[in-house]
């Protein structure tokens, strides 16, 4: 008896698991856009970065690349207004950290997911990907200076410090 219904259900819930994750990505792009605090909107971003990223990963396994590349863009998008939107409330990040540190962590997760999907890739068809890759590791550095705006300067190794 239990077989004849786990079963069935099995099966439907196999079928329904890659809309469900684009209705998951989908609700959260709707909460991100209706967002008007861009503190909130940024700390959305891990969330939903996870979301579409699932999305983008379904799309390559099954071999749809202009998709995944379309996808990617979105959340570069997000990313870039989330970015910029934080830079110009003028808070001092290092102080006031919130929704820059969620937006970096976010970042840091959207490369590696990049890099992962770069790694399936023949040369040929990186390019795109790689750009996209190149603007999300400007906007992490960029967050990540002003989280953290008093780095030291890096060694140099022809200055003659010793190791």
């Amino acid at each position: 008896m239990v077989l004849r219904i786990a079963g069935p259900l099995l099966a439907f819930a196999v079928a329904l698991g890659p809309a469900f994750s684009q209705s998951k990505a989908a609700d959260y792009r709707s909460k991100f856009e209706r967002e008007t605090n861009i503190v909130h909107k940024a700390k959305q971003m891990r969330k939903l970065g996870r979301a579409e990223f699932k999305d983008i990963e379904e799309e390559m396994s099954a071999g749809n690349t202009d998709a995944a590349l379309a996808g990617l863009r979105q959340y570069l998008n997000q990313a870039k207004l989330c970015e910029t939107g934080l830079d110009a409330r003028g808070v001092n990040a290092e102080n006031h950290p919130s929704g820059f540190k969620e937006l970096q962590f976010s970042l840091r997760d959207s490369l590696l997911h990049v890099d992962n999907i770069l790694s399936g890739l023949p040369a040929s068809e990186q390019a795109p990907f790689l750009n996209v890759r190149k603007d999300l590791d400007a906007i992490n550095r960029h967050v990540i200076r002003e989280l953290f705006p008093r780095q030291p300067a890096s060694a140099n190794p022809k200055s003659g410090a010793k190791h």
